[in-house]
């Protein structure tokens, strides 16, 4: 017998923008509802975070997450030094993902402002 009978001889990959209009796409494409290959892609909106669960960005080895967003001015004021610190971080980071990108605060070289060391929510 075939060792490869079941699975897949190549893989491709690429990303697919998780889009209403794409996940639909996807449903038909495989399917509908009509068989076994159906390919099923689930999303959540509205989602709300516990502001007391999300650790704080400035936070030396702390990862935060950071999506794209239209300036607002409604983001929670900073000092010029945590806007510096987090401005470098994004023009250095090498994570290309256009919806989300996360960010290392590291442990040394750079710090924030100690005004702004508790702060969530603000926009850079």
């Amino acid at each position: 017998t075939d060792r490869n009978v079941c699975g897949a001889k190549s893989s491709v990959d690429f990303d697919i923008e998780l889009s209403h209009a794409n996940i639909r796409k996807l449903f038909e494409v495989t399917g509908g509802n009509q068989g076994l290959t159906t390919r099923y892609v689930y999303s959540v909106e509205g989602l709300r975070i516990m502001d007391d669960k999300v650790p704080h960005p400035c936070r030396p080895g702390q990862t935060s997450r950071w999506m794209p967003t239209e300036c607002s001015d409604k983001g929670t004021s900073i000092k010029p030094k945590t806007l510096e610190a987090f401005q470098s971080l994004f023009e250095k980071s090498s994570d290309d993902n256009p919806f989300m990108r996360d960010i290392l605060f590291p442990k040394q070289n750079l710090k924030c402002d100690r005004s702004d060391r508790t702060k969530k929510g603000f926009e850079i």
